[in-house]
């Protein structure tokens, strides 16, 4: 046979090559807002990278900064319903995408209801004595006991504002579950603060003229445990598979709404979850990103799936 025979190799099913991969991610970039993207600065390159990125992916030169703030929180409230009574509110303010920690806030709030020290010692240990707060420290690994100390408490309304000073000049608000309706209640009776969008994927608030989205993190890692074969995606078993050893033994010996905090922020910023947590958030904060429930639009799943590949071909380890 006359000729050379031109062999076309067969490629792996669902496998992409180059050039789709790079229209799938021009695709996905269109429908962000530009504070989720930044463009490299190199006149021959011109690439498109997530904000997260300190250099760019294709050139490696440095990308210009787009910092933000964003809070990592957490609230105690009395058992029952997600409308309990707020007891203490535990937060953490950072630079995203650097994980840098700007500031941490911590308030316990005086309860109308009364609050039992039994009640409380499978969860925040925090009870109501003589007109006073008090916490019922865990036992030591010897299975010796401390005595109950008072801590200090204030008001809901000094806290709602105090809170909201802490909060100022913030873009999300993140915590681990749907804290989004015990805060509209706590919230309810301060007429400067507007509660959208509570219940679906898409929460946000407003005060000062200012919009702060509020961000359940479960969202993300319900996916990311399901890829990585994990079965819980609460936080205690989150910081069990990605923490280090100073935030396991500190999630461990104290349970309050800061410790707590400070565990979400690393597992969501410092853990080996830390880059596809980042890519997420930008998408979560163009009101694009997927929700976990069964019914979610084609269009994010979609991007979601671009986000997936955009993460398995262009982040570097």
């Amino acid at each position: 046979m006359s000729g050379d025979l031109k062999i076309k190799k067969k490629t792996k099913r669902g496998c992409k090559g180059k050039g789709s991969q790079m229209r799938a991610r021009e695709k996905l970039f269109a429908k962000l807002p530009q504070e989720a993207i930044t463009q490299c600065v190199n006149a021959h390159c011109l690439f498109k990278n997530f904000s997260k990125y300190e250099k760019c992916l294709r050139c490696d030169s440095k990308l210009p900064e787009k910092l933000s703030k964003v809070v990592f929180y957490d609230l105690e409230r009395q058992a029952g319903p997600y409308t309990s009574e707020v007891i203490q509110i535990g937060a953490v303010k950072v630079e995203f995408p650097t994980g840098r920690v700007i500031g941490t806030f911590e308030v316990n709030i005086f309860p109308k209801k009364s609050l039992e020290r039994r009640d409380s010692l499978f969860s925040h240990r925090i009870f109501k004595k003589d007109g006073r707060l008090f916490y019922a420290p865990k036992k030591d690994a010897n299975g010796r006991a401390f005595p109950d100390y008072e801590i200090p408490s204030t008001s809901p309304a000094e806290a709602r504002q105090s809170f909201l000073a802490f909060i100022e000049g913030s873009v999300a608000l993140m915590a681990h579950g749907e804290d989004d309706i015990t805060l509209e209640s706590f919230f309810k009776s301060e007429y400067s603060v507007e509660f959208m969008g509570v219940g679906t994927d898409q929460v946000s608030f407003k005060f000062a003229d200012k919009k702060i989205k509020l961000i359940n993190t479960q969202h993300f890692f319900k996916r990311y445990c399901l890829q990585m074969n994990m079965v819980k995606f609460g936080l205690a078993a989150l910081v069990s598979m990605l923490g280090d050893e100073e935030t396991k033994e500190a999630y461990k010996n104290a349970h309050n709404a800061l410790i707590d905090s400070k565990c979400l922020k690393f597992v969501c910023l410092e853990s080996v979850a830390n880059k596809r947590f980042k890519d997420w958030l930008a998408l979560e904060m163009s009101g694009e990103a997927n929700s976990c429930s069964d019914q979610v639009s084609t269009r994010r799943r979609d991007l979601f799936r671009m986000l997936d590949m955009s993460y398995i071909n262009y982040t570097t380890e």
